[in-house]
């Protein structure tokens, strides 16, 4: 069954039904052809589950779980990009797993990476200057919207602001 968004705007994929995850390797396919590199956010609740071995992580990516008890801070973000740029570089994509603290870690990681500066840099709209690298997001919660909205909720501890 195929369904139309033609009013979504932010997102210009999406992939919907049983087996969805599956396609996440076909997905990722062309991005790799350049480099190979992905950078995974997953939410520590699935460490230890079956959804982990079923993604198609190869040997040089990088996978962060992510404890989403709390929202994200601005620093975090920074060490984020911070241990990628030294482990693997810039990732061909970065994919989040989880519910909407991860997702916004993943796409905040996306877009402070080729942009540079600090993560609190960018809380507010329209200050990127380079579109972030390419990201999929998997929902496993319903009804946060981060797989759909182009912001991200962050913390900055030293500004007392909690915004994308």
């Amino acid at each position: 069954m195929s369904i139309d968004f033609p009013n979504s705007k932010n997102v210009l994929r999406y992939v919907f039904g049983d087996g969805a995850l599956k396609s996440l390797e076909k997905i990722l396919k062309p991005r790799r052809e350049k480099n190979t590199n992905v950078a995974f956010f997953i939410d520590i609740y699935f460490k230890d589950k079956n959804i982990v071995s079923s993604l198609p992580l190869e040997k040089e990516d990088l996978v962060f779980y992510y404890d989403s008890a709390h929202e994200p801070k601005t620093d975090y973000i920074d060490e984020l990009r911070d241990q990628i740029l030294s482990s693997i570089g810039e990732p061909c994509a970065i994919v989040g797993l989880g519910g909407g603290c991860t997702l916004d870690v993943a796409k905040a990681v996306s877009n402070l990476i080729p942009n540079g500066g600090r993560s609190e840099d960018y809380q507010g709209w329209d200050l990127l200057k380079k579109p972030g690298i390419f990201k999929v997001g998997i929902p496993t919660l319903s009804g946060t919207g981060a797989e759909a909205s182009r912001t991200c909720v962050l913390m900055n501890l030293k500004k007392t602001l909690n915004l994308g």
